[in-house]
Parts: structure tokens; sequence; C-alpha cells
């Protein structure tokens, strides 16, 4: 028989905090079942509740009606990319084990998603956060225009009613050898915009060191679970990004944000895999083949001046600076 299935939080949440999910399975005398299950968050924050299954006749007991109490573990939601980023961008290729590498370019990012693209998002862990059907990646307005500088180069970003535009980046690398990302929030006449405290919203983060060579940067190849090792010290965070369209409509992927002090540490290098077992098993399960990781070490600074909450609050966002490497999927095989 094939029974729908209710689950309810132990203790009442607040409407905004609900999380919706639906169950469908089939339930068979003696056999374990797992319930699949999709989830919508509607608001930032994490579930640690225990839940009830009400599970009408069911079979295994003969019963009318039976409850089985489970975890629910954590559903998190929030995440949503939002960042100011400046970063050199190299592709690379693999013939053999030699590796290539095209001449290096630059990529920006400036977001903070809005409201509408919170229900499209969920944290798989503390590192990393899984999006689904996202049509465009919209903004919400902070600052009009925002200016990213390095002694390479200059974007300046404007909002355009749903968005961030670019201007003003040219085919070369973000950055010197040695380089400083400067952010500066501006007003439409150009003038310097304020912090909340009154002062000037200007932010600077140096840059990182370039990358290592493709035979130090990558451990044993592994696919999307292929080690990537730094210098200790190089850096603040290794970030993973990965996206495909989905077979439910728009864009499907993931990011990962890894702490240096959480990766491995050996003989003054930091490792970590790619991807964990948790955001390898999400992409499996949604069906997303990506064909190109983008692969980034960051200096960064958490800064809540930039953007505020629907509520008012203030709404902190990563201010980056990197270097990054984009590799197709199958040059990390074994």
């Amino acid at each position: 028989a094939t029974d729908s299935v209710a689950l309810h939080h132990q203790k009442p949440l607040a409407p905004e905090q609900h999380e919706l999910l639906t169950m469908r399975s089939t339930l068979m005398p003696g056999v374990p079942r797992a319930f699949p299950f999709s989830f919508t968050c509607l608001a930032p924050g994490r579930s640690h509740e225990s839940a009830y299954v009400d599970v009408p006749n069911d079979p295994r007991t003969r019963d009318d009606r039976s409850v089985i109490r489970f975890d629910l573990g954590i559903i998190q939601c929030g995440g949503q990319g939002d960042a100011i980023m400046l970063s050199d961008n190299t592709r690379l290729s693999r013939t053999g084990d030699v590796w290539s590498a095209q001449p290096t370019g630059v990529t920006a990012n400036l977001i903070a998603a809005t409201d509408a693209m919170a229900p499209f998002f969920g944290a798989l862990n503390d590192e990393s956060v899984g999006y689904d059907q996202i049509a465009t990646f919209n903004s919400r307005l902070g600052f009009p225009r925002v200016r990213l500088q390095s002694s390479a180069q200059t974007a300046t970003f404007t909002h355009n009613g749903a968005r961030y535009a670019q201007t003003g980046l040219v085919g070369a690398p973000a950055y010197a050898a040695a380089d400083t990302l400067t952010v500066t929030g501006l007003l439409l006449d150009g003038g310097v915009a304020t912090f909340f405290d009154g002062g000037a919203a200007v932010v600077t983060v140096p840059a990182p060191v370039p990358l290592p060579a493709p035979a130090q940067l990558f451990g044993p190849r592994a696919s999307l679970a292929t080690p990537i090792q730094l210098p200790d010290g190089t850096f603040d965070v290794l970030y993973v990004s990965l996206g495909a369209p989905s077979q439910r409509g728009g864009e499907g992927g993931l990011f990962r944000t890894v702490p240096a002090s959480a990766m491995a540490l050996d003989a003054g290098i930091r490792s970590a895999p790619l991807l964990d077992a948790e955001a390898l098993r999400a992409l499996a399960s949604w069906g997303l083949d990506a064909g190109t990781v983008y692969i980034a070490a960051y200096r960064q600074v958490e800064v809540d001046g930039f953007f505020t909450q629907t509520d008012g609050g203030r709404r902190p966002v990563p201010v980056q600076a990197g270097r990054m490497v984009q590799v197709a999927v199958p040059d990390l095989a074994p």
C-alpha cells in the first residue's frame, strides 16, 4: 500500500521558521523504508527538533495508526551565495599527467540574495550549501553603486532594479603578485557612502599569494573528491563552486566554503577534498552533472555595512580577494 505520511515537529515553531516537508513512500510489512523528502526553508536557521511520523493503517503492526518518533536532524537555509568578490581566474586543462593553463583573467561578483531566493537554498552542513531551480541570481539593494579596485582592475557595480551589473573589468588578472582589494560603497552622484557608524564605506582586504602550480595544488586525482592543497597561512578560506542546468528547471548546484583552520595540516600544507561526502551524495541525488568546477583561495572579512535585511537588521556579507582556477571535472578523474 502507498500512504501519504505527515511529519510534524515535536514542539511548535513560529510560522516564519516552519519547514514544510512532504513524504511519500511504499510501506511493506517487515521491510524498513527510507522516506525521500523535499523541503522548503522559509527563513534562515536550524532545526534540531525531534519529530513524529503518523502512519495510517501501518501494515507492519496491523494497527489503525502507528506513530514513529525520530530525529529530524538539521535543516538549514540561508547562505545564499552572498559575496563581494574580486578574483583572478585561470582555466586549467590536463593531457595525460601534464597540466596547462590559459592566460589568467578576472572574475567578480556582488550579491546579497533577495528573500524570494531563500526557498531555493539549503545547507547540507556547515560548509556546503546547495541550490536548485534558480532562474536568475538577483540581489537586494545595498548601496546603489559599489567599486571593487586593485592595482590592476577597477569594477563598478550598479544596481539595476534586480541585481548588480558590472562595468570596467578588462581581460587581465585581478591582482599583481602582491596586491590589495579596496571596496567602496558609492552614492549615485559618485560620492563615497557611509556605514551605519558614520565612517566611510571603505573596506580593504589583502590579496592572497598566487596559487601553487597544478601539480602541487591537486592531490591524487579523485574527480570531485580530489584533495586541494594550499600553503598554510596564505589564505582564509577554500571556496568551491559548481552548477549545472537542473532537471527541475533553472540552475542547480552548490558551493562549499572551508575555513583554512578546518583543513587538515601536514608539513605546512592545508588540504581538504573538493566536495565532502554529503555534497557528493547530494549532487548524485539531484541528478546534476556539472562540467566545470571553480576553486579559489580567498582572503576575506565579513562586513555588515553594505546590506540590510528586509526587517532592517544588518546583513553580514563576506568581502573576498581571491585566486581562482576553473577545471573541467573529467580532468580530475584518476
